[in-house]
């Protein structure tokens, strides 16, 4: 309106001329007065200092404008900032600390009211406190002592205690118990009529804690199962967050403890790791895993004596358990490792100090003998991991001489105290006997070679070459020095010339391979999620030397060495992973392009092989590891199928030193494969990556020596079979090493189609039948290698191996065989491969006829005489693995036999007969009542060391069908008076499976039709048990 409107100054008015008010620049833009004033203060040193660094009469170092910081302030004002945030940290981290401390004591306040201790456990803080009294434990003689006083105390004749109560026995506690619980009933309802509102306010809370604790009880499960899925997808952060979490909802809950425990583990926090699993070895000590885990953490904090106590503990709490006697097997290895690198370097030590006082004092012409070995040297345990083991890989290595080995020079081994008062043995000899001089002398040997090797070949002119010529290349000396001194391999990895990583970065050169982006000590999960190379910790013990940039020129002596260098030696064999060792000895397996693909491997290819071979036959971890490596190696699979004879490339018999090579390659190659294959996840990796099978080259291989098994090695020059080792280069072992890479390449699924192709099978029983029939001299392993590996293909689905087996003559073949194997070769392994065989070649279509001939039946049947034999007196649970597996495969040959509608009479044709007792022999004996078996007894358990599998009885009762179709034949009723009812009627009452129980009810009510035979069914109410069965049997 008029009158609220804002009322507008008259233009030329004295109001609307107002200066002051047109210059309050504050009024005007709402910035204050003051710091327009600044900003123009500013300007103008600005403008200042500029004029004067025009005119030169100001430095520009040392201009200085208020309010604009100079680069030192900004540097103070950040490390001011950093020692806020150290600060700041350091308070997180004594924040952290001390709730994880009041954490720790509270859970341990609380612990002994969860605590479960099993039976007959031992508390060793009970003990330590002194406990006793009731709750202590009595030992045995105690217990009687103790027996005996409450026995006088109840009979004594001070009459004043017969008015005390001593019931001691079950009966009187019994009944002392239910009035106390009467008493205690009334009480509770005579306090809750008089408190009714305390009473249901009472039970209001209870209800409620209830609710709370079941809910805190699924909360915590629900947080554990979170946990464990980020367990398994490596997120390790985020899984112990979920368990600490669950751990706050119900902290003694033993899984998530364990659990938490394994966390730490991986992600390297060993304090934790081993307060967790303490935790939980409080609560449950028989926990396995906790134990485990205890060891891991308490190896690397360093207390390897008490990481084995606990392993062995683990061990004991779980006999049988595989990944647990593989880890005391690693911490005692690593043990022996550690003492004997200690007594290396405090011999070196020693050396040096001795040096050192040798070089100061004044020098005595005095005549040099050879030094004494050193007192404090002892020899390796037997079979121990850093021992040489006695394997055919140990006897693979071989070390390439250029020259003839003569003389011994008595000068050398000399008492060394420097590398430069002793010269270098020119020859084998030399070389082994400088090996048995004192440590000291060998540790610089070692160094001198290397420094050698590494250094450029001297001219040869004059007269002298052929005097050089003669002498032993310095990598063909380290090997022979390796190969003869457990010292010296250790002085080659732990010394500080750092000589095994020299050897790697010289194979290496050139671009032929590279370091492990990650080096350090690798570990196995006890909990099977196997071997992880991304799972290597992160601290690196040892730096990888960068690779040369030339070549290697003498490739194949720097293999030998390394080969050498690894024997027995498992973190040798580690570091050669990591220096990329085993990836250059791959590569080198590939031909060279001058090399014909028809002639015999190079020696290069050959020293390769043994390598990888040496490196991969380990049963430590660090072995694993370097077979995941080298099986998904796609080069190194490559090159392995051409390195093994075939039709188109033929052993050259005509020249023995190129033979033997390529018996050495075949042998090799194969042997590498079969280490492949028996591990499943090497074996996964390996068929993954392999373009085409391999068990096509392998059977070639087989075809194209098979007029070569037992010939012996072709003969060589003396010095390279000696060094070569009498193994090398067999046939009979090359052929030996191809079958059992067959077997098991068997064992994976989706292999075994393949078996009914290019012969393979044919071959394998060729071999299995050969040794046999004496056309061929392979060896007995071979023949057991091509019965597993026959056995695993014929468990292919679709029925192709069994029928080219079976066309192949594969069954009279193991009928014949059933007769010729002896029990104790191979710990009876051949014989129940042989019957293994046998059973599923029965399981053929065309099979019947061929199994029902009476020569098949009788020699089934004296396999069987023979088994029952081999069991002497002892019960079921008493025998041999190989009795009872063997006993299985047998029992099914003959059930599948006697399926047929003219079994009876073809098995009475063959005269064994007797068999049919045998078979009812191998049935649990029904339970007698004073030597008579009644219809109280028959259904009474078992004993456990009678029982049988139910497979086995299974096939067993089938066997009889047959025979009783005739229920009244003089064949049934003797099996009547032998007492096959009593064990069938005791089977069926006993049994819980439906296939036997159909089985027994068959051949039961096949039996009925006979008077005799039904009046002891009646008598022993076997037929009111079939009548119930009935329904859940049909």
């Amino acid at each position: 309106t008029e009158s609220t409107r804002e009322r507008r100054p008259v233009e030329g008015s004295e109001e609307a001329m107002d200066v002051d008010k047109l210059l309050d620049l504050e009024r005007r833009t709402g910035v204050k007065n003051e710091d327009i004033d600044d900003f123009l203060r500013k300007v103008t040193q600005v403008q200042e200092a500029i004029s004067g660094m025009k005119e030169g009469s100001v430095d520009p170092e040392a201009v200085k404008i208020e309010g604009i910081e100079t680069e030192e302030e900004k540097q103070r004002k950040e490390v001011e900032r950093q020692k806020r945030l150290a600060a700041q940290r350091k308070r997180d981290v004594e924040r952290r600390k001390k709730q994880k401390e009041e954490e720790k004591e509270r859970w341990w306040r609380g612990a002994e009211f969860f605590r479960d201790l099993p039976k007959g456990y031992e508390d060793d803080e009970s003990e330590a406190s002194g406990g006793g009294g009731d709750a202590a434990d009595l030992s045995h003689e105690g217990l009687e002592e103790e027996q005996q006083r409450r026995t006088a105390q109840r009979y004594s004749l001070d009459y004043s205690r017969w008015e005390l109560d001593i019931t001691d026995d079950p009966a009187s506690q019994a009944e002392q118990q239910e009035a106390e619980a009467e008493k205690d009933a009334k009480e509770a309802a005579e306090f809750e009529k008089m408190n009714p509102d305390f009473c249901s306010q009472f039970k209001e809370d209870q209800a409620r804690r209830q609710k709370a604790q079941a809910k805190a009880a699924e909360n915590a499960n629900v947080l554990r199962l979170k946990g464990n899925r980020f367990f398994k997808a490596k997120k390790y952060k985020e899984a112990l967050e979920r368990y600490m979490q669950s751990l706050k909802e119900k902290p003694y809950v033993i899984p998530t403890l364990a659990n938490v425990a394994q966390v730490h583990l991986n992600l390297g926090q060993w304090d934790d790791a081993l307060e967790f699993a303490d935790r939980t070895l409080y609560l449950d000590p028989v926990n396995v895993k906790a134990r485990v885990r205890r060891s891991t953490a308490l190896r690397r904090l360093g207390r390897l004596e008490d990481a084995i106590t606990e392993a062995r503990t683990a061990a004991d709490n779980a006999p049988g358990n595989k990944d647990v006697e593989k880890q005391l097997r690693e911490l005692v290895a690593e043990q022996r490792d550690q003492e004997l690198e200690s007594r290396v370097a405090s011999e070196a030590k020693a050396s040096a100090a001795a040096a050192a006082a040798a070089a100061a004092e004044p020098t005595v012409p005095r005549r040099t003998r050879r030094a004494p070995p050193s007192p404090e040297r002892r020899e390796p345990e037997p079979g121990g991991p850093s021992t040489p083991p006695p394997s055919p890989s140990f006897r693979r290595i071989s070390i390439q001489v250029d020259e003839d080995e003569d003389d011994l020079e008595e000068d050398l081994a000399r008492g060394s105290r420097g590398k430069e008062n002793f010269s270098r043995p020119s020859n084998a000899s030399a070389i082994q006997e400088a090996a048995r001089g004192s440590p000291a002398s060998q540790y610089a040997l070692v160094d001198k070679l290397l420094d050698e090797a590494e250094a450029p070949p001297p001219k040869r002119k004059g007269k002298n070459s052929g005097a050089d010529s003669a002498s032993l290349h310095p990598l063909d000396s380290l090997g022979l020095l390796l190969l003869s001194s457990q010292e010296a391999r250790v002085w080659l990895r732990t010394g500080a010339s750092r000589g095994l990583e020299r050897l790697c970065q010289r194979l290496c050169g050139g671009g032929v391979a590279s370091p492990l982006p990650s080096v350090g000590a690798l570990e196995a999960s006890l909990d099977g999620s196997g071997f992880d190379l991304d799972q290597a910790p992160q601290e690196a013990k040892d730096l990888p030397l960068a690779p040369v940039d030339a070549k290697d020129p003498t490739p194949q002596k720097t293999l030998a060495a390394l080969c050498a260098a690894v024997v027995g030696e498992r973190k040798s064999k580690e570091v050669l992973l990591h220096q990329g060792g085993v990836s250059a000895a791959g590569h080198f397996l590939s031909p060279g392009p001058e090399q014909a693909p028809t002639l015999a491997p190079s020696e290069t290819q050959l020293a390769a092989l043994r390598l990888l071979t040496e490196c991969v036959d380990d049963e430590h971890a660090v072995g694993k590891a370097i077979s995941l490596a080298v099986a998904k190696q796609e080069s190194t699979l490559r090159a392995l199928p051409a390195l093994l004879p075939s039709a188109a490339k033929p052993i050259p018999t005509g020249v023995p030193v190129e033979a033997m090579k390529a018996f050495s390659a075949m042998e090799l190659a194969a042997g590498l494969y079969r280490d492949l294959a028996i591990d499943p996840t090497c074996r996964t990796a390996l068929l993954r990556r392999c373009s085409t099978s391999p068990a096509a080259p392998l059977a070639q291989a087989l075809a194209a020596t098979r007029s070569s098994a037992g010939r012996p090695t072709p003969s060589v020059a003396a010095a390279a079979a000696s060094l070569l080792g009498g193994e090398v280069g067999s046939p009979t072992a090359a052929r030996e090493a191809v079958v059992g890479a067959l077997a098991n390449i068997a064992l994976a699924e989706d292999q075994r189609q393949g078996f009914a192709q290019d012969s393979i099978a044919e071959e394998l029983l060729w071999v299995a039948l050969a040794r046999a029939s004496g056309s061929a001299k392979d060896s007995p392993a071979s023949q057991a290698f091509a019965l597993a590996a026959l056995m695993n293909a014929c468990l292919e689905g679709s029925g192709e191996v069994r029928g080219a087996l079976f066309r192949a003559g594969g069954l009279p073949g193991m009928v014949s065989l059933l007769a010729k194997t002896d029990a104790g070769l191979e710990g009876g392994a051949v014989k129940v491969r042989v019957a293994g065989v046998l059973s599923r070649l029965a399981g053929h279509p065309d099979a019947g006829s061929m199994l029902r001939h009476k020569s098949t039946l009788a020699a089934v049947a004296q396999a069987l005489e023979t088994n029952r034999r081999a069991a002497g007196g002892c019960t079921h649970a008493e025998l041999p693995s190989w009795v009872l597996d063997e006993r299985d495969h047998l029992v099914r040959a003959f059930a599948l036999a006697m399926s047929g509608a003219d079994a009876t009479a073809a098995l009475q044709e063959s005269g064994a007969s007797s068999v049919l007792e045998c078979l009812m022999s191998f049935l649990p004996p029904a339970t007698a009542d004073h030597g008579t078996v009644t219809a109280a007894s028959v259904i009474m358990p078992v004993p456990p060391q009678h029982r049988v599998s139910f497979k086995l009885a299974g096939n067993i009762v089938k066997c009889f069908i047959a025979v009783l179709n005739d229920s009244s034949s003089p064949l049934a009723r003797r099996l009547y008076a032998a007492g096959l009812l009593d064990r069938l009627i005791s089977l069926l009452a006993n049994s819980k499976e439906t296939a036997v129980r159909k089985n027994v009810a068959i051949v039961l009510a096949k039996a009925s039709r006979d008077p005799q035979a039904k009046g002891r069914m009646r008598e022993l109410r076997g037929i009111e048990m079939l009548m119930q069965l009935g329904p859940q049997i049909a």
